[in-house]
């Protein structure tokens, strides 16, 4: 017989562990199933290979200024985070820069103009014309180096090629920080010392027998007697569901009736984020912290924890056409010369089938239309997570955000 609950929490990422404890904290019957055999999703924190420093494989980056809702979390679970470093080195075809980015706007008056003139698109307002991040640029900043700079300043936002990625979603982007450029590109940003799993295992304690691990869903259906959910060898029945698994994957389960965002297959095609992440063991050397676009990794920072030496960079899927250690341990050693690669391992996030891409970055053409497909979503199913925020979409501010608004839903139609 199927187990009754009030409501199911499909996936245990950040929102969905978020969701189901403020549920269950109101009293609500609430059982948390996951496809993986690990919670958190793409908040993932684990161990180096053969070492005991937790390095975050997924998200990592907080703006403490203006991710309330996540400082509030990191406060209750002991999270504590560490300020980023503003040193940049910049690589460009041709060109290398070695200041931050507001040295780098002082000195070059090109750069300093291309974003005074993002500035000004933005503040006049939507004009429909929807285009790709690099036709923007290519519109507004008419020198090739001055773009690549640019360019390289968006792709921490994006991890996407900036010629699939939607201005509709940039445009929200800038939004999100407070419709300023400045604080867009380079916000004071700050890492979790010991990484996120602290915030998830917080979570997951507090859930305890509640989550189901190793339980995929397969379909997800609707009645007059309330919600049927599947798996391969479970069955459970709730009053409320919430949907809180990427949204490149989200065909995987067959919901009836659909929701718009599956109905014409919006989700599978919505997220242009494609980014493969890299961490490395090294000695010697000095590692800088790069952008650059003429280098696969297009973006590189170093992190030391006692004696250990641990290196991050992240690229683009297509980029990379082996990622073995071995010839990410070469690729690694070309963008910082005279360092020694002890051992590196890397996680692609596009061909993980329970992620399907990256963080979330609206493709032209699609974004807009899946934002109002999800406007028009109803009955006793809802989707929730960072991919499907209103606000901070794509960051884990936005997962905390909607799995708040989720867990309202559920509570208010109990």
């Amino acid at each position: 017989m199927p187990e009754h609950l009030d409501t199911i929490v499909v996936g245990a990422g950040l929102a969905g562990l978020h969701a189901a404890r403020t549920l269950r904290r109101a009293g609500q019957r609430v059982r948390v199933l996951e496809a993986r055999d690990r919670t958190g999703g793409r908040t993932w924190t684990a161990p180096f290979p053969g070492t005991r420093v937790g390095v975050d494989w997924g998200a990592e980056w907080i703006i403490p200024e203006l991710h309330p809702k996540l400082c509030t979390l990191a406060d209750e679970f002991g999270a504590d985070t560490e300020a980023e470093g503003d040193a940049v080195e910049w690589r460009v075809p041709g060109q290398t820069f070695d200041v931050d980015y507001a040295a780098l706007r002082r000195e070059s008056p090109g750069f300093a103009a291309g974003l005074d003139a993002l500035q000004a698109w933005y503040d006049a307002g939507d004009d429909g014309n929807e285009r790709t991040l690099a036709e923007l640029l290519r519109e507004h900043v008419p020198d090739a180096t001055d773009r690549a700079l640019i360019d390289a300043a968006f792709f921490p936002l994006t991890g996407a090629d900036p010629s699939h990625i939607s201005t509709a979603a940039e445009r929200e982007e800038i939004r999100f920080h407070g419709g300023d450029i400045a604080m867009t590109l380079a916000p004071v940003t700050h890492r979790f010392r010991d990484g996120t799993g602290a915030i998830v295992a917080g979570l997951a304690d507090a859930l305890g027998d509640a989550i189901r691990l190793s339980c995929p869903v397969d379909s997800i259906t609707e009645s007059g007697a309330g919600v049927r959910v599947r798996g391969p060898e479970r069955e459970f029945m709730a009053q409320r569901v919430l949907i809180a698994v990427p949204v490149a994957v989200l065909s995987r389960i067959a919901v009836d009736p659909p929701i718009p965002v599956l109905a014409d297959g919006l989700a599978g095609r919505v997220n242009c984020g494609r980014v493969t992440k890299l961490w490395a063991r090294v000695r010697g050397g000095v590692v800088p912290s790069l952008l650059q676009t003429d280098h696969p990794l297009r973006l590189v920072y170093a992190r030391r924890v006692g004696d250990t030496t641990l290196v991050s960079a992240q690229a683009l899927h297509d980029d990379l056409a082996d990622s073995s250690p071995a010839a990410l341990a070469k690729l690694l050693a070309t963008a910082c010369p005279g360092m020694e690669v002890i051992d590196a391992h890397a996680h692609d996030w596009t061909a993980d089938p329970l992620a399907g891409a990256s963080w979330m970055t609206g493709r032209v053409g699609v974004y807009p239309a899946f934002r109002a497909a999800l406007a028009g979503a109803s009955g006793r199913v809802r989707l929730i997570g960072g991919d499907v925020a209103d606000d901070w979409s794509g960051w884990m501010e936005g997962a905390v955000l909607s799995a708040e608004d989720g867990a309202d839903w559920a509570l208010r139609h109990a």
